[in-house]
């Protein structure tokens, strides 16, 4: 074998190689990925488990009942500040659920998921409805299709306010 043959060889090996590795990159690529999702998706469920022990615990569970029934007007000082935390905490797992969605971490079913969750937090805790609207004129940039359920809301309120 001449040197010439043996430099072609050495070169469509060099181009095998190369070729392995980029193939072997893709797979480590698209498996690093998959990984994130599930990390980012278990994640914001641990949060939002988290979120829904708490509201086991009797004083989150009194204060829910209240905002229920009577919205935020049995509420002493506390309360209320109490009611501002869980506004809070329904803002903060949406921002987290619409950034991973925004990032592409997340697939549309799971931000369509948590938006179900948040929207039925919405529902059936109205009164929290005018502090989350306050959070997202806050913090803006965070809009998203749950914003708009929430102007929904307030404007439904408002109209049944006024009938």
């Amino acid at each position: 074998m001449t040197i010439q043959e043996l430099g072609a060889f050495g070169e469509f090996l060099g181009a095998f190689a190369v070729l392995a590795t980029l193939i072997y990159l893709a797979f480590q690529v698209r498996q690093s990925n998959r990984i994130a999702t599930a990390q980012a998706q278990l994640n914001i469920l641990l949060t939002m488990n988290a979120w829904h022990r708490e509201a086991l615990t009797r004083e989150v569970a009194e204060i829910r009942a209240k905002l229920r029934s009577n919205g935020l007007h049995d509420l002493d000082e506390i309360d209320q500040e109490r009611v501002e935390s869980h506004a809070y905490g329904v803002y903060n797992i949406w921002v987290a659920v619409q950034t991973a969605y925004d990032q592409g971490v997340i697939t549309k079913d799971v931000l369509d998921g948590y938006t179900r969750d948040v929207r039925f937090e919405i529902e059936r805790y109205p009164a929290i409805t005018p502090r989350l609207v306050e959070l997202w004129r806050k913090y803006p940039g965070n809009e998203g299709p749950l914003f708009a359920a929430l102007r929904e809301e307030r404007d439904r309120q408002s109209v049944d306010d006024s009938t």
